[in-house]
């Protein structure tokens, strides 16, 4: 297995440039790979195209006319098969097999009950590929389907009409079992009872208990995503936690389709917890936090406004009120050296959202040998309320919400996606516990199997309250450091990853890869607390990936070897982590 890495040089300067924080980090990476990418476009240009391509192909027939004509000739849907594919394909010999068999006879298959309410077009309807492209693209999305595509498979001239097929692959959705996790020094178990297909129907019932550096929880949810065969979703939640627990209910009508034109939702849940504060990874103070949250929303829109060969774009408004409210109070075992100010937050807001149409299929991204949709497009959400004691607000302030991203496609292999936001609240002539984020991620497709991925996320908290802190450690990406190792109110990290993925798979039920990486992470505050102790810490190592093709979910499973160059002398040794995330 080849891992091309950067040379010392590129970790050196990255290390250099992420000290002196924002966005300089950015910049000088972009020099560091300034030669790789030149030579490799060169390359590039030489070599074959079409045999590296990442699309995914689509099943066609050469009898059958083409996507544009059909449009143009205002074809209209006959009929439309619903087709379920086993977790295993027994007519591959590699598949079948007695334990393959025995998976499949114990397995419910969805029901075409379940496909045809999701469907976006029915018969009768015009002929539109990207209304078919949409419908494969929304059931993908759905965790206990493994994959989906929808086909045309016959033209009938006399009627201009045309059939179709939607082909879905079911995943293995019943999930007994138990969970154990290490990474940061810290521990994580569970014991999990979860089946994301109740009977074919496509619901989510599962009860969880897990046991982690903060609490012991059990965890009983909910989910039909498609309530007595209509668009409306129904989420219930309810949690014990040795520190407290959570109730909570959604219940949304979102805007399932880029051409939808109306979407509402109410969500409300009271949780109570105890948090804490850290300080080198160690507990300096706790109390307990009550939180109690409604939202009501109603949103409206124009439709896909389609442009030619352009992509299409979507504009949304909405309109709703929302009520957050925080209490905090001593903690009675340990006590509460400071306790942070209560807030009750009532306010009417403002939303308006736009987007294109541009997505892109491929494979060994962020999963291992599965179907991914990646969002192409730009994108913008912008929220504003006002919260005022007239309205049962504890202050008068002016609350926002903005959110930006966008992809830029460089050349065939090489992908800029950026991203910004900034949420927070405006009173007494100041911004607030206001956090600002963005990142950037470049991918450089070397070939099928390699690809060298680059992340960097900046977030800042602009006069934090008491109760807000930015953590740096393993579950943000410093894979050789302890679990919430350094506090403070600003945090770059940036993270370079040579990716492999490899046809190899484990009772064809896990495929393998692996990745070496560096990561860098800089962290500062102007809190008394983290002055004059280090703030650039970086890691190297390896790890080996195990991605789950068969079940709900898709997780990867994490092992990583990583070494820290920059920890206190009792943290500097070899650190290994058994983790479990939704990517690569």
């Amino acid at each position: 297995m080849h891992f091309p890495l950067c040379g010392q040089l590129e970790i050196k300067l990255a290390r250099q440039f992420i000290a002196s924080g924002g966005w300089i980090c950015c910049v000088g990476l972009a020099f560091c790979l300034l030669p790789q990418l030149v030579v490799a476009q060169d390359l590039l240009m030489t070599m074959d195209s079409a045999s590296l391509s990442e699309e995914v192909p689509v099943a066609a027939s050469s009898a059958l006319p083409g996507d544009a004509q059909l449009e143009a000739a205002g074809a209209r849907i006959g009929s439309i098969e619903i087709h379920v594919d086993d977790v295993f394909d027994l007519d591959n010999p590699k598949e079948n097999g007695s334990l393959f068999r025995a998976v499949n006879y114990l397995h419910i298959n969805t029901r075409e009950t379940t496909i045809r309410p999701q469907l976006l077009f029915k018969s009768g309807d015009l002929y539109m590929r990207h209304l078919l492209d949409e419908t494969a693209r929304n059931l993908r999305a759905r965790n206990y389907l493994v994959d989906a595509n929808v086909e045309v498979t016959a033209f009938h001239a006399e009627t201009n009409t045309v059939d179709l097929r939607v082909r879905v692959h079911d995943n293995w959705t019943l999930k007994p079992g138990a969970s154990f996790s290490h990474s940061g020094g810290e521990n994580r178990s569970g014991l999990q009872l979860e089946d994301a297909n109740l009977l074919g129907t496509g619901k989510n019932l599962s009860v969880n208990y897990l046991n982690d550096v903060d609490r012991e929880t059990l965890k009983f949810a909910y989910l039909d995503q498609n309530v007595l065969s209509t668009r409306w979703e129904l989420q219930a939640r309810y949690q014990q936690a040795t520190d407290g627990g959570l109730r909570g209910l959604t219940l949304v009508h979102p805007f399932y389709s880029l051409d939808t034109r109306w979407s509402a939702a109410l969500d409300v849940f009271d949780q109570k917890r105890t948090d804490r504060t850290f300080l080198n990874a160690n507990v300096i103070d706790q109390y307990q936090t009550r939180l109690n949250f409604m939202e009501v929303q109603g949103g409206w829109s124009s439709g896909l406004h389609e442009q030619g060969e352009q992509p299409g774009w979507v504009q949304r408004w909405s309109l709703g009120f929302t009520r957050d409210q925080q209490r905090f109070s001593v903690d009675p075992q340990l006590g509460t050296s400071q306790l942070p100010a209560n807030k009750n937050m009532q306010y009417p807001w403002l939303g308006f959202s736009w987007l294109e149409d541009r997505f892109r299929v491929t494979r060994n991204r962020d999963q291992i040998a599965r179907t991914e949709d990646v969002y192409m497009g730009g994108a913008l959400s912008l929220r504003f309320g006002y919260a005022a004691a007239s309205l049962g607000a504890d202050r008068n302030a002016a609350i926002l919400g903005l959110n930006l991203q966008n992809a830029y496609q460089l050349h065939e292999r090489h992908i800029i996606y950026i991203n910004a936001g900034l949420n927070g609240q405006h009173q007494s002539q100041a911004w607030r516990g206001t956090i600002y984020t963005g990142g950037l991620r470049y991918d450089w497709q070397q070939d099928h199997d390699h690809i060298l991925v680059v992340k960097f996320n900046h977030a800042r908290i602009l006069n934090p309250d008491e109760s807000q802190q930015l953590y740096l450690g393993s579950d943000e990406g410093l894979r050789g450091y302890p679990l919430r190792y350094r506090i403070g109110d600003q945090r770059s990290i940036l993270i370079v990853e040579q990716r492999a993925y490899t046809d190899w798979q484990i009772l064809r039920l896990l495929s393998v890869g692996g990745v070496a990486f560096v990561d860098v992470g800089h962290i500062k505050s102007g809190d008394s607390l983290v002055s004059g102790v280090r703030r650039t810490f970086a890691d190297a190592g390896i790890g080996l990936r195990l991605g789950n093709i068969r079940s709900s979910g898709g997780e990867v499973f994490h092992f990583d070897l990583a070494y820290p160059f920059d920890a206190e002398t009792s943290d500097r040794k070899l650190q290994f982590s058994v983790t479990t995330h939704s990517s690569f």
